[in-house]
This record gives C-alpha cells, sequence and structure tokens, in this order.
C-alpha cells in the first residue's frame, strides 16, 4: 500500500484509538496514514477531505454507504474495518495490504503480459464481483486501487468515491481518474456497476502496455478519446483483447457485467484453469453460482438512478475465520512474497511446471530450470510422485473401502485429482483438500463449485488442531469411521524436526481405527549430492524444503502397520504397469500405513 514515508508536523498522531505512525498517500480523495490499533495490528487510515458537521444529510449517507462497505467480502478486497463519521474529522480504517499497487509493478517492471496478465485480470474481475454483490459501486478502480500484497491482490477504496459524493463539499468536483473512466461518468451521469467493467478494462489495457487504452497525456484529450475514439490496447492477447473491447462499449448496456465478465474469463480456453488450482497468489478466482441471467444496470431505479444489479452469490467455501494474515505468512514463510516479479518463485507452481502445467510465473519457471539443470530427471521424479498418490487413492478405496479422504497440501496438481479418482470408483465418496496458498485456494474453489462431496479449506498444515477443528472440515469428515489420510510432497516443507513430529502426532492421533495414512518425502538416501543441490535451490523460494532419511521419514508414520511393500523408492509402491526405465533413479520414498 505505497512506501511508509515518516509524519510531517502537521499531521495528526492519533485518531480515535488509532495511533498514526506513517503517511502511506496522499490524493484527491484525502491522506492515508498507517497506523496501530490497540492490539499493535497495522491498519490503513484513510482520513477523507469531507467534514460531515457541516452537513448532517451528509453524515447520514456516509453511514449509509459505509454500511454497505463493510458487506464486501474480503476475500479479494481490503476489509473495512472501521470508520468515524461524526465531528470535524471522516476516517475509514481498513486491512493494511503490505504490497507494491499494481501501478507501482507497471512502472517498475514494464508491461504484463500472458498468463500473469491473466491472472491478474481475473482477480480484478472476481473483487468487482463481491464489491457488486454487496449494492456497491467502486467508482475508482484503477492501478493504484489494486494492491498485490502477500497474501494475494486486493482492490482498495470501493465507494469512497461515492462517500465523497454525498458530501455538499465535492458537487463541483470530478470524482475519479479520467484516464480510467466511463464515458458515463464524463457526462456527469451517475456511475452504476458497468462503470466499473468499463474502468477494469481500461486497467487490465494498462497492465499490458503501461499505459492507458486512452492515454495519459492532455485531460482534455483523454475525455474526447473515451468519449468519441477505439482504444489503443497495443499488443493485448487475442482472448483477452475481445473481453476487454466488450468492456469498453461506450454504451453501458452493451458491455458484460462484472458477474459475466468473470464467467467468461474462465471459460476462455487461454485462461480456463487446467489444474485443480491457479491464479497467482495476487488472484484468488471466485466460483460463481446461482442465477446466470443477463445481469446488468440497465434498470432504472423510481428515484432516476441507474439500479445496483444482483449479482449472483459468490461460492465461498472459505470457514469465516481463517482469513489469511502477512504476518502469518512471514512466520511461517510459506507464503509467495513480492520480489523481482508478482510473486517469489514458490513451490507449488515449481511443482505444477515441472508436471507439465501453466499454473506458473516467470520466476517459478527460472528455479524449476535451475534444479533441472541440476538433475534433468527432476519432471520425472515429480510425475512419479503424482503417479504415486493416483495409486493409492484407487487403492483405499478399492481395497480398504475409503470413501473420505483429508488431502493435506493440495498442491497444483494437473490432472486426476483425488476426488476425480475417488468418485469415479464411489460417487459417495468425500474429499477435503487442506492448503494455504492462495493459489491453491483460487482455483480449488473454482474447479469444486459444483461438487458438492468435495471442498478445499484454507489451513496451515503446522496447526494440525485447527485443521481438525475446522467447521468445513469436521462437516465433511466423520472422524468416528477410517479416514485416508494424505500427505504427499508436503512434509519436507516442514524443515524443524521436532515441529513435524509432533504435527504428525496431532492429525495421526486424530484418526480412527481402520484409517490410513500416505506420506511421500524427498529423501537424500539416493543420489544425495544431487538431492542437496536441488534443496539449495529451494532455499532461495518461499518455500525452502528438506530431504530426510528413509528413518526420519519411517518415524512419520508412528506405530501404523505399513501395508505391502511398505516404506519404498514410490516407482516400487505396488506399481500398475512396472517401474520405468528411470525408476533407480526417483528420490521420493512413499508408504502407506494403517491404524489398528
Amino acid at each position: 500500500m505505497g512506501s511508509a514515508r515518516p509524519l510531517r508536523s502537521t499531521d495528526p498522531r492519533h485518531l480515535g484509538r488509532y495511533e498514526l505512525t506513517a503517511r502511506l498517500g496522499e490524493g484527491g480523495q484525502g491522506i492515508v496514514y498507517l497506523g496501530t490499533a490497540g492490539d499493535q495490528q497495522h491498519v490503513a487510515i484513510k482520513v477523507l477531505k469531507v467534514s460531515p458537521a457541516e452537513d448532517p444529510q451528509a453524515g447520514k449517507q456516509l453511514a449509509k454507504e459505509l454500511a454497505a462497505a463493510q458487506r464486501v467480502d474480503p476475500f479479494w478486497t481490503a476489509r473495512i474495518i472501521d470508520a468515524e463519521i461524526n465531528g470535524d474529522t471522516a476516517y475509514i480504517v481498513s486491512e493494511y495490504v503490505e504490497g507494491p499497487s499494481l501501478r507501482e509493478v507497471i512502472q517498475q517492471q514494464g508491461p504484463l503480459s500472458g498468463a500473469d496478465l491473466d491472472r491478474v485480470a481475473i482477480g480484478m474481475a472476481g473483487a468487482l464481483v463481491a464489491i457488486h454483490r454487496a449494492a456497491v459501486i467502486h467508482r475508482d478502480f484503477k492501478p493504484g486501487n489494486v494492491l498485490l500484497g502477500p497474501d494475494g491482490l486486493r482492490v482498495i477504496d470501493f465507494g469512497i468515491a461515492r462517500l465523497l459524493d454525498a458530501t455538499s463539499t465535492s458537487v463541483s468536483r470530478i470524482l475519479g481518474t479520467p484516464a480510467f473512466m466511463a464515458p458515463e461518468q464524463i457526462r456527469g451521469e451517475r456511475a452504476g456497476p458497468l462503470s466499473d467493467v468499463f474502468s477494469w478494462a481500461c486497467t487490465v489495457g494498462y497492465a499490458a502496455s503501461a499505459h492507458p487504452p486512452f492515454g495519459d497525456d492532455y485531460i482534455p484529450a483523454i475525455i474526447n478519446r473515451i468519449l468519441h475514439e477505439e482504444p489503443d490496447l497495443g499488443l493485448l492477447d487475442r482472448r483477452l483483447r475481445e473481453v476487454v473491447v466488450a468492456c469498453l462499449s461506450k454504451v453501458p448496456a452493451q458491455r458484460p457485467t462484472a458477474h459475466e465478465l468473470l464467467t467468461r474469463l474462465r471459460d476462455e480456453e487461454s485462461l480456463r484453469p487446467t489444474s485443480m488450482c491457479s491464479v497467482v497468489s495476487s488472484q484468488r478466482l471466485m466460483s460463481v453460482e446461482g442465477d446466470h441471467t443477463d445481469h446488468t444496470d440497465r434498470a432504472t431505479a423510481t428515484d432516476g438512478r441507474p439500479s445496483v444489479p444482483h449479482e449472483p452469490a459468490v461460492t465461498d467455501l472459505r470457514p469465516r475465520n481463517d482469513v489469511m494474515r502477512p504476518s502469518a505468512y512471514k512466520e511461517n514463510g510459506s507464503a509467495p512474497f513480492l520480489k523481482n516479479d508478482i510473486l517469489a518463485p514458490h513451490a507449488s507452481r515449481i511443482y505444477d511446471y515441472l508436471l507439465g502445467g501453466k499454473d506458473n510465473l516467470a520466476v517459478d519457471r527460472k528455479r524449476a530450470k535451475e534444479a533441472i539443470a541440476v538433475d534433468p530427471l527432476l519432471p520425472e521424479v515429480v510425475r512419479e510422485n503424482r503417479a504415486f498418490l493416483q495409486r493409492v487413492v484407487r487403492y483405499l478405496v478399492t481395497e480398504c473401502g475409503i470413501d473420505q479422504f483429508l488431502d493435506i497440501g493440495a498442491g497444483l496438481p494437473t490432472q486426476d485429482n483425488v476426488h476425480q479418482i475417488a468418485q469415479s470408483i464411489n460417487d459417495k465418496a468425500r474429499v477435503v483438500y487442506v492448503d494455504n496458498d492462495p493459489i491453491v485456494l483460487s482455483h480449488g474453489r473454482a474447479l469444486l463449485a459444483d461438487n458438492d462431496q468435495t471442498i478445499i479449506v484454507n489451513a496451515d498444515l503446522r496447526d494440525g488442531r485447527t485443521i481438525l477443528a475446522n467447521p468445513d472440515v469436521r462437516r465433511f469428515i466423520d472422524f468416528d469411521r477410517p479416514v485416508g489420510l494424505l500427505l504427499t510432497a508436503i512434509l519436507h516443507f516442514l524443515i524443524d524436526e521436532k515441529e513435524a513430529q509432533a504435527v504428525m502426532r496431532e492429525l495421526c492421533e486424530a484418526l480412527p481405527s481402520g484409517s490410513h495414512l500416505a506420506i511421500s518425502h524427498g529423501s537424500a538416501d539416493l543420489r544425495p549430492d544431487i538431492v542437496h543441490r536441488v534443496e539449495e535451490i529451494y532455499r532461495s523460494t518461499a518455500s525452502p524444503a528438506v530431504a530426510r532419511s528413509h528413518d526420519q521419514v519411517r518415524k512419520f508414520f508412528g506405530d501404523f502397520d505399513f501395508v505391502e511393500p511398505g516404506l519404498v523408492w514410490i516407482p516400487w509402491w505396488r506399481p500398475e504397469a512396472g517401474p520405468g526405465q528411470d525408476a533407480d533413479l526417483v528420490w521420493f520414498l512413499g508408504g502407506v500405513a494403517r491404524k489398528s
């Protein structure tokens, strides 16, 4: 949310119960400060350039608009925590997002393209769905209001322009940023949801070319282009270009709604999730269900204003108390942090690339290629790990009668996910995926929107108690009956040995008799020089890993009874067609054990 700068002598030091510590930025709407609450949680405080005390009616309108803004789902947006709209000072307190804006990223690193651009486009569309669903209109959607934080993309300042519009002091002011405003806003007409869609398209165009589609020079020239000329979309990809062009129609009724936009982006071949999960951690793709009719703001309310359309409900499988916090990521080192690209390289996307998937970024591909240079058979290693998981699931369903699975560290598989295999054998099988990577959560929810036997929940492997107590886990998993607990290619990210063993004890103790535990894990017992060099590469990612010996991995199973052939190199665990020619070089151990 911008770089912090020292407070000026004229800046307040306290606002209500909040202590102000730095300036984050200033614009036409007001000044943004970094502050702390009583719990020392960082917050962003925007002091608005309005004075409700001068206009009591405006104060009432501010309260009404603020109540609507607080209903916006925080998954894609910076959550509004508090506000003060009485007296001489009006301010809004929101969740502090530690990261640059999309505008800053483009200015510093240049335009986005390919999957990076697709994911940003999808994330911003998801934010609009959430905003419009709460009957709020952003009115100032632009690159500066899109933040790329450590736990994902967040849209900020939704509804702030409307709050300013509610005051008598803002009547003569242009509310919005001209280069990203819709024609109807420029003409002085009241903005509607489709105005935000136009601004979304301008923002995508900016991200793809580093300049707005209608220019960023002389304001009258920009306005003339928006009203009368066609946009300059540079080298924007054909499929995304078609969507953007539709959103830039001069006629609001001809633009798609945010819901239609998100649906179309999901359905486009180049953007369609090809794995269980995708979307850069700054993109958390919402699954949309419900009415699929043509929702637009073509209708007019009785007061002559465009009505806010009813958006279909957003399916959000997260328990409401599990919102991810940047501080938690910093503590456990498991989140993708911003570095020289939108994100630092992350193991889940490196794994996806090694499997031949498309849900990865340039930084991930770079690290993956470095690892392949060390071990050219690394793609074969991860493919064997994937095949091991698939064989395990088939075995547990067909031979052990397991019909409920808890898959912790779901990752980014590209084909034959656990629920697909299990439910192809037993259509009543239930699967709970657990992960704390926003990318995994994003496409997981998108993929599972129509599957009432499978969910994905947000939790950290390090906190087994929270996983087991999660209400969605409890709703889907009956811990009075045998459970299949899957921990494939995940425990090596728990570097501390005592912590890893403690986590396993906690999880295993919760399993009822007859449950089965499946683990795969990188091991340095085979090809130690190669494995340790790969470890070094992973230490430069957001997901450092450690290889363990056979004896160390064996301890994770506790006193469970191994099924044949025990803990072995994964190509030798019940192969269906015999090990491949490079099986002797696959350095992952795998096994399945039963709780007596």
